[in-house]
This record gives C-alpha cells, sequence and structure tokens, in this order.
C-alpha cells in the first residue's frame, strides 16, 4: 500500500473541494470579497487588511479578544467553522467585533460564493505552508 506525504494529501483535498465548490462559485466570491472584505480582512484573506488594523474601540470593548479580523489562511481556525457558522458571521456581523452584518445585501447564493471563496484560502496557502 502506498504511502502518502501530508501535501500530497491536502492536494487531493483541495482539488475535490474546489471541485466540489465550482470555479464559478469561487469567481464570484472572489469579486465580493474585494468590494466588501478586503479592505479589513485582506487580499491575502490573512486579516491583515488596512482597515481592519486596531479597529477603534475593539481593545476597549474586549481586552481578551485576538485584535483585528479574522485570519481566513489560518487552517486551524477555518477547519474548524462550518459553514453555517461562516455564514452567521456574514449575516449578523462580529458582534462586537467591529465587522459589520452583510444580511441586508448578501442573498444566501452570495453568502455561499463568498463562503466558498473565504475557504479557499485555506487550501490556497493556509494547509501547505503549516508542514
Amino acid at each position: 500500500m502506498k504511502s502518502y506525504s501530508d501535501a500530497e494529501l491536502w492536494d487531493a483535498i483541495a482539488f475535490v473541494w474546489k471541485s466540489a465548490a465550482g470555479d464559478d462559485a469561487i469567481t464570484r466570491g472572489q469579486k465580493l470579497s474585494a468590494r466588501d472584505c478586503a479592505a479589513c480582512h485582506g487580499e491575502s484573506g490573512k486579516g491583515n487588511g488596512p482597515a481592519g488594523r486596531n479597529l477603534p474601540g475593539l481593545a476597549a470593548m474586549a481586552p481578551r479578544m485576538k485584535r483585528g479580523p479574522a485570519d481566513f489562511a489560518d487552517a486551524a481556525q477555518m477547519l474548524g467553522a462550518s459553514d453555517a457558522l461562516l455564514q452567521g458571521k456574514i449575516v449578523r456581523g462580529g458582534m462586537g467585533t467591529g465587522m459589520p452584518e452583510w444580511r441586508t445585501l448578501y442573498t444566501d447564493a452570495a453568502m455561499e460564493d463568498a463562503i466558498s471563496f473565504i475557504r479557499s484560502f485555506v487550501f490556497d496557502c493556509g494547509l501547505k505552508e503549516q508542514k
């Protein structure tokens, strides 16, 4: 029986995930992210966008909270987050983190596209860098 490296296994998982998500959904999600998310979460999804750094009032509201927006390339964080959790964040916002709610602007299909794109950060860079 052939043994596969971690990198080969993650490449296979990424291939299956991207096949299921679909290139069109990821492309639509990328457009939404560029318009609505990148300013805070960054173009690479690492939570380092210029508008998200040291959000005003974050330290006063929640001193123990990690500062700044979520890092979508963090495999440990993203693989533990269900689509329902991510959808909840989009619908309600970050609830005390400074992230606005997007429910009034996003259809259900748009939320699915955004989640597909958000998940692509882990498969494109997060897992391969964590060897």
